[in-house]
């Protein structure tokens, strides 16, 4: 449940910037409800960079934009330390789901790499015992016209 008291516009957690409602207008979108709202939200942040990132998108129970933060960049991707980061955002923000997108550099067809496969089993497994929901992982290419979505996959 989030702490109703929490009126703070950035929080630094250990290396981790989380973005709140009020400093950012991205946050005022209602919900985040398909593909095209995940990447309506992150499309300028990831729509200019040079490199892969991942952006954790924290969501209430009804689906809305509590606040964000940019888990990974580049080479990084690969490091275990992602799942702590994207729970630390998600615990100190009061996230009941937790969206990720991350950019791919490719003009073609997104497709999940092993590290992403990976990544998303380990934080099902974490979030599920923390009552957290890992709602979906986007992967968008560089032009934002085709994503993958890892949403309804068989697990």
């Amino acid at each position: 449940m989030r702490n109703p008291n929490m009126h703070v516009h950035n929080i630094d957690f250990h290396e981790i910037d989380v973005h709140h409602k009020y400093p950012d207008e991205r946050l005022s979108m209602k919900q985040i409800i398909d593909e095209a709202d995940a990447v309506h939200f992150v499309r300028d942040m990831i729509h200019t960079s040079y490199r892969e990132e991942i952006v954790a998108v924290m969501l209430d129970r009804d689906l809305n934009p509590i606040c964000y933060t940019t888990v990974a960049y580049g080479h990084v991707l690969t490091n275990s330390y992602i799942a702590a980061d994207i729970l630390r955002a998600a615990i100190i923000s009061g996230a009941f789901f937790i969206e990720l997108i991350r950019n791919s550099l490719s003009l073609k067809q997104p497709e999940p790499t092993q590290v992403d496969d990976d990544l998303v089993e380990r934080l099902y497994r974490l979030f599920r015992d923390l009552n957290l929901h890992l709602r979906d992982y986007l992967i968008i290419n560089q032009d934002l016209s085709r994503t993958y979505s890892y949403y309804g996959r068989s697990r």
